[in-house]
């Protein structure tokens, strides 16, 4: 019962890291990925809208 006891709490904490770890790469790769795609594809559409205009 002692082993069961004291290893049971250790293994949950083990699972919340990963958990912790995976959300952490799953959201930080993703949003910095539309960050950097968003602003770029409008920067090179406003001058070539720009020139069309001119």
């Amino acid at each position: 019962m002692a082993k069961t006891k004291g290893s049971y709490p250790t293994i949950a904490a083990t699972i919340k890291v990963h958990a912790m770890r995976e959300r952490e790469v799953e959201r930080s790769p993703k949003p910095q990925r539309h960050r950097r795609c968003q602003p770029e594809p409008k920067i090179e559409d406003e001058p070539l809208e720009v020139e069309l205009l001119e």
